[in-house]
């Protein structure tokens, strides 16, 4: 555990002109209301995520360090080697020629900045951890740590004597670049809110997923009864069209243009077995990012 030493103690974030520069003025985007868990060989399913789930879900991919500075201090000779890779679980610490370093991780987004935390075990086995704070700005993450077991860090700063460590991280890959194409059956269509005409918010969620065979796949949420269905379905690439069912009731058949996938706004036809129809604005809640 001594080679995680230099850099457990080190990971800070970029400031360019020194110790005293001045922080930009940034503006975070409001973030998703839902999070959409990919399962190999499974339908994925979307959840209503609490506001660590959101930002765990931010955090998700792989982060080269591309600038790194202890006590006041840049170190150039290790940032080039080192990289951060989030789950929504644990935190993988990689540097070039020795093995990679599992630990966990804790998020406090209440707090401004955000608090961050990671814990793991030292070469004598006891736990230790770092408190810091972070900030994300697209594909770019900050991180500021304080010293082994001491108070946590506060600001983007570092100085002489003061033991901080400030990383300044750029995404490289995202969770699904990082994963082969060939083991994805299952790809999301996103999360679409339905509302019926005249109402102004959605009165069910649906995620939609498909596979390599047409096969449709994923959820459904009503939050006001806060019940959630799995619902089964298919494409016709004939007819450009989308069928699926949701629960135990295979008699009521919900269906949907292709296209409406991919528009701002679409129509779900919902066909009852007493003959009636009824139709729901469709809109995205959330859409994948494109490969």
């Amino acid at each position: 555990m001594s080679c995680l030493y230099p850099f457990v103690a080190i990971l800070p974030l970029v400031i360019s002109n020194g110790p005293d520069a001045v922080q930009p003025v940034v503006v975070q985007d409001q973030p998703r209301r839902f999070v959409v868990i990919e399962r190999p060989g499974r339908a994925p399913v979307v959840l209503l995520g609490s506001e660590e789930v959101l930002a765990r879900d931010n955090l998700k991919g792989t982060w080269q360090v591309t600038h790194l500075e202890h006590q006041g201090q840049p170190r150039p000779d290790l940032a080039p080697d080192l990289q951060m890779k989030f789950t929504r679980g644990r935190l993988e610490l990689m540097q070039r020629g020795r093995q990679p370093v599992i630990v966990a991780y804790h998020l406090d987004v209440k707090p401004y900045p955000p608090h961050f935390t990671w814990v793991f075990r030292d070469e004598y086995g006891g736990i230790t951890l770092q408190k810091g704070i972070y900030w994300v700005e697209g594909d770019t993450l900050m991180l500021c740590l304080a010293p082994v077991d001491m108070r946590r860090a506060t600001e983007f700063l570092t100085q002489p004597g003061g033991g901080r460590t400030l990383f300044v991280l750029q995404r490289t890959a995202s969770p699904d670049e990082d994963r082969a194409v060939s083991d994805r059956q299952w790809m999301s269509l996103g999360v679409f809110g339905l509302a019926k005409p005249g109402q102004p918010e959605a009165s069910v969620l649906v995620q939609l997923a498909v596979s390599r065979e047409g096969e449709v796949a994923g959820e459904t949420y009503d939050p006001k009864n806060k019940r959630r269905q799995t619902l089964v379905g298919s494409i016709d690439r004939k007819a450009d069209r989308v069928f699926w069912t949701m629960g135990a009731d295979t008699a009521t058949v919900m269906e949907t243009e292709l296209g409406s996938l991919s528009r701002a706004e679409g129509q779900v036809v919902v066909h009852y077995e007493d003959g009636r129809s009824e139709t729901y604005t469709m809109s995205p809640v959330f859409a994948p990012s494109p490969e």
